[in-house]
């Protein structure tokens, strides 16, 4: 949201109809849920699972809490369901698959009784999705990170989800993301964390099978960019403009001059490094090479294009281009909604490099959210979340309740299964770190270690998922009776 707006001013009042339509649909499934829990009402109460970011972890793990509130009965009393980062991967596939959590969960072990993912098949996605005028480092990331660690791909649309939901037969979904085009901070943020993931974790393991199809000199340029954009004093960064300038010399017509210039890279302005790379990738998109053997002139010139577009991705930091259906098509008066409404194209970026749990998009008064269910799979401080929101309502005056800060530092190290909070306004708060006292004992560091956010799914085997599922669950089994206890307050 932007910082001139108060989000206090809810939601695009376009939408608003139809949500508020989806919530009355929704509305006898929350009774019926709640009469078999043993609690009457007249009124459905307004309950909002909320899970974090937190990659892998929170995507097994978010699927975990889903397949548990099923299993108690607690799932159908759930109104509104909002995600963040991995935890959207487990919506995802649980919206996809209509809400089916056991099929859901069965077939991520079958997944994971694989010995490893195929990364051609991810890599001809990518090819392909290279072929559209907004391809953007989010379609990379998307096949060729996301589908490795989920071993999954996702090709269903948002507009998908649509039948389930206004049936009420499944909670009201949220997918947060950023827009980038209004937080210049972030874009730091941005740069720091995850071109260091991708660099450290994941390129490293992926980049032989991009270059099993690539010619030395995109490989090489691709790998260079992607260090370079980590930090720009890499130790073999010499090296790397060494055997660059040599694989360039090799180029028909200018790849002497392109040689000589990438020598002096060092020594450019950013915008000479930019225009140089305009250059170089040109001719590489020019340039008619033989096929290899086992492969058409087509999908031979696709792979160049594609590599070619991911350096120029990469080189500009271009990230998730979506055209904006909102475009121009709501009310003058909605100053948020005018502030996203005004252009043509968006730029959203992974939320959790603001708040990496998506209490901002449930709290505005317009959704009148009554109890939040926060589910937390963050790597560190399991109250960061919680801590951070009460910055953010504080700042832009929205209704959250007290917490003590103090007092939660102290428990990070060693958190129980289950925190509430409570204030005179605003929602009633339940938090639950994944890995707690009560579902690890003294071992909490331990699991910790166990599940990092980067750990690449080639390490995952079926025992650490089913292990992680486990822990989820339990957490959520642990916490039923308060869960129930807080509704049936609540609502007296």
């Amino acid at each position: 949201m932007a910082e001139n707006t108060n989000p206090q001013d809810g939601l695009a009042q376009e939408g608003v109809k139809q949500e508020k339509a989806c919530v009355e649909k929704r509305n006898p499934w929350v009774l019926k849920a709640l009469e078999v829990q043993g609690i009457q009402a007249t009124q459905a109460p307004l309950i909002a699972v909320l899970g974090s970011g937190g990659g892998m972890r929170a995507h097994i793990g978010f699927l975990g809490v889903l397949s548990e509130l099923k299993e108690l009965g607690l799932l159908d009393a759930i109104m509104y369901l909002a995600g963040v980062s991995g935890s959207t991967w487990a919506m995802s596939s649980f919206y996809s698959n209509h809400g089916d959590i056991a099929h859901v969960e069965s077939n991520l072990k079958h997944r994971f009784e694989q010995p490893e993912w195929s990364m051609s098949v991810s890599m001809q996605k990518a090819i392909e999705s290279s072929s559209f005028k907004n391809y953007s480092l989010t379609d990379f990331w998307a096949y060729l990170i996301v589908s490795r660690q989920s071993r999954e791909f996702q090709d269903s649309c948002l507009s998908s989800l649509k039948k389930d939901v206004e049936a009420g037969a499944l909670p009201y979904p949220v997918f947060a993301a950023i827009d980038n085009d209004l937080h210049p901070e972030w874009v730091k943020k941005k740069n720091k964390n995850m071109i260091l993931s991708l660099k450290d974790k994941f390129w490293r393991s992926s980049k032989r099978e991009i270059a099993r199809e690539a010619l030395d000199v995109e490989g090489l340029l691709l790998d260079f960019l992607v260090t370079y954009k980590t930090d720009p004093k890499a130790p073999g960064l010499p090296e790397m403009i060494q055997a660059l300038s040599q694989a360039l010399n090799a180029i028909p017509e200018d790849g002497p001059e392109y040689a000589e210039k990438m020598l002096k890279w060092e020594t450019m302005s950013e915008e000479e490094q930019g225009q140089f790379l305009q250059l170089v990738v040109h001719s590489l998109t020019q340039l008619r090479r033989q096929p290899s053997q086992y492969i058409s002139l087509g999908s031979w010139m696709d792979t160049v294009s594609f590599l070619n577009k991911t350096i120029a991705c990469f080189w500009n930091w271009e990230w998730g281009t979506v055209y904006n259906f909102l475009h121009e098509g709501v009310s003058a008066n909605d100053k948020i909604a005018q502030e996203m409404c005004n252009r043509k194209l968006l730029h959203l970026v992974d939320a959790g490099l603001a708040i990496n749990s998506a209490y901002p998009l449930v709290l505005p008064p317009a959704r009148d959210i009554q109890l939040i269910l926060s589910f937390d799979f963050s790597a560190g401080d399991p109250f960061e979340t919680v801590l951070a929101t009460a910055d953010y309502c504080k700042q832009h005056g929205i209704p959250f309740p007290p917490v003590d800060k103090a007092k939660l530092k102290q428990c990070a190290e060693a958190p129980d299964s289950c925190y509430i909070f409570k204030g005179d306004t605003g929602p009633t708060v339940m938090h639950f770190p994944l890995f707690n006292q009560c579902n690890c004992k003294d071992d909490i560091e331990a699991w910790r270690n166990k599940y990092g956010t980067f750990k690449i799914s080639d390490t995952y085997t079926l025992e650490l998922v089913q292990d992680l599922l486990d822990k989820a669950k339990e957490n959520v089994r642990n916490s039923k009776q308060k869960i129930l206890d807080t509704i049936k307050e609540m609502m007296e």
